[in-house]
Parts: C-alpha cells; sequence; structure tokens
C-alpha cells in the first residue's frame, strides 16, 4: 500500500473531517488488468490494503469520472508526450465505468473542455453538488467476487 494511501488512513483517523481530493482510487488498478485478471487485481488490492489480521478498509468517497473523446484525449496525450490509442482511450473509460458503476459517482464530459473549465466544473461538483459516497471498498469486493466483471479486452495498442 503506498505513502498517499497511509496518509488517508492516517488523516481519517486523527480528523475524521475535512475534503480530501485524489487523483485515483484503488478501483482505478483494477482497469490496468484484462478483465481474467480483474478478480485475482481486486483480492490482491483489498490484502494491501488490509494485509494480516489488520482491519483497515477502503475508505469510500464521492467518484468524479471523467469521459471524453478518445480522439481528443489522444492528441492531449500526444501532445505531453503519452502516446495512447484512441482503441485503449475508449476501453479504459469503459473499464472504469464499469468498475466504478453509478452509484456515489458523477460522470463528467470533458468533451472540449479547456483544463480551467474541467476545474469549475470538478469545483461545482464538490461545493455544490449532492454528496453521495461510492462503497469503493465494496466495489472491490463485488470484483473479487465475481458479481462485477467485464469481457471487454483493454486495447493494449
Amino acid at each position: 500500500m503506498g505513502l498517499k494511501n497511509l496518509r488517508l488512513l492516517d488523516a481519517d483517523r486523527e480528523d475524521g473531517i475535512g475534503l480530501t481530493v485524489v487523483d485515483r482510487c484503488a478501483p482505478d488498478a483494477v482497469t490496468f488488468t484484462q478483465p481474467e485478471g480483474w478478480k485475482d487485481k481486486a483480492r490482491s488490492l483489498l490484502e494491501a490494503v488490509s494485509p494480516g489480521k489488520a482491519n483497515r478498509k477502503v475508505h469510500s468517497g464521492h467518484v468524479i469520472l471523467f469521459q471524453g473523446d478518445a480522439t481528443e484525449i489522444k492528441v492531449r496525450a500526444e501532445i505531453k508526450s503519452k502516446p495512447t490509442t484512441e482503441k485503449y482511450t475508449e476501453t479504459m473509460q469503459s473499464a472504469l465505468q464499469r468498475v466504478y458503476g453509478d452509484e456515489g459517482v458523477t460522470h463528467l464530459d470533458v468533451r472540449g473542455l479547456t483544463a480551467r473549465q474541467v476545474a469549475k466544473e470538478v469545483a461545482r461538483i464538490i461545493h455544490l453538488g449532492d454528496y453521495t459516497e461510492c462503497n469503493l471498498q465494496g466495489r472491490l469486493e463485488s470484483i473479487r467476487d465475481g458479481v462485477i466483471a467485464t469481457e471487454q479486452k483493454v486495447a493494449l495498442e
């Protein structure tokens, strides 16, 4: 388990209040694995969060899931020297939607938006939107147990 995750656990134990913005949630890692490996990946993540007799849980929280045009994302990635393909982007977006579902998730369409416009939308969601939590622990457990699955392969090329 990474330092970022340990800091989140410590902050929750010490304060229990506040606003934390995280750019990647634990379930994201599942989507970097082909579907046949989702159960094992989820099991591994859950064990990393709570090794041995530890009784830690993945923090729930409201997820803002960006969705965009694969062609536009490909161009933006290339500008940042992070080449990708449209097919990869499309399948990753689909996998992320499957992993997170809809409960406690705001799907933000960022097509045609500038970085500033995206930031304003995120701030609006955080400060003015209804807050419902996505049970990230439950989502990982459902993936581990095969309740949440997909047959769609991630297009690596």
